[in-house]
C-alpha cells in the first residue's frame, strides 16, 4: 500500500511540473510574410493554468479519499495537514495566475471552481471540476490515473468550462 501511494503522490508531483513548464513556455507562430513570433498569449497561458491547477486538485482529493477508505476530506485543511500533505498550498478563495479558486466539499463527494478575475482580461472561461462518486482504492486509482494521462479522460471527476460571460 505504501509503494502505490508514493506513485502517487509522485504522480501527482509530475502532473503539477508539468502543468508548470507548459506555462511558461513561449508559443511560436508565423506571420503571412513567414516572420517568426515569439509571444505569450496570456489568455491561454491563465486558462491552461487554472484548468491543470484544477486538474490536480481533483487528483489530490481522489488520492486522500483512496488513501482514507472511500472518506473524502471535509475541508481543504483535510488535504493540508495531512503527512505529507496532498496540497502544498491554500486555494479555497484564492487568486492564482489570475483566476480565483472555490472548493466546496461534500460527504458524498466535491466541486472546484476556477473563475478569472478579469473576464476576457485574465480569462475567458470558468472551469468547474465535480467528482462522480467513484471511489477507488489507493492501487486501483494508480492504474486509472496513468490510463486517464494516456487518454486524457476522466473517469473519477467531470471537467467542464463555459464561458464566462455566460454566468
Amino acid at each position: 500500500m505504501d509503494k502505490a501511494i508514493s506513485k502517487l503522490f509522485s504522480i501527482l508531483l509530475f502532473i503539477s511540473l508539468l502543468a508548470f513548464v507548459e506555462t511558461i513556455v513561449f508559443k511560436s507562430g508565423k506571420n503571412v510574410e513567414g516572420q517568426v513570433i515569439e509571444r505569450i498569449d496570456r489568455i491561454n497561458v491563465s486558462e491552461f493554468a487554472a484548468k491543470t491547477t484544477i486538474q490536480s486538485i481533483a487528483y489530490a482529493i481522489e488520492i486522500y479519499t483512496a488513501v482514507n477508505n472511500g472518506v473524502y476530506p471535509t475541508k481543504e485543511e483535510d488535504l493540508l495537514n495531512a503527512k505529507p500533505s496532498y496540497i502544498i498550498r491554500p486555494f479555497n478563495n484564492k487568486n492564482y495566475e489570475g483566476y480565483i479558486f472555490s472548493l466546496e466539499f461534500y460527504p458524498d463527494g466535491y466541486k472546484i471552481i476556477a473563475t478569472p478575475e478579469q473576464c476576457g482580461k485574465i480569462g475567458n472561461k470558468i472551469f468547474i471540476a465535480k467528482s462522480k462518486g467513484i471511489k477507488y482504492k489507493a492501487e486501483e486509482l494508480l492504474d486509472t490515473i496513468l490510463e486517464e494521462s494516456k487518454n486524457l479522460v476522466r473517469s473519477s471527476y467531470e471537467l467542464t468550462e463555459k464561458d464566462c460571460g455566460e454566468h
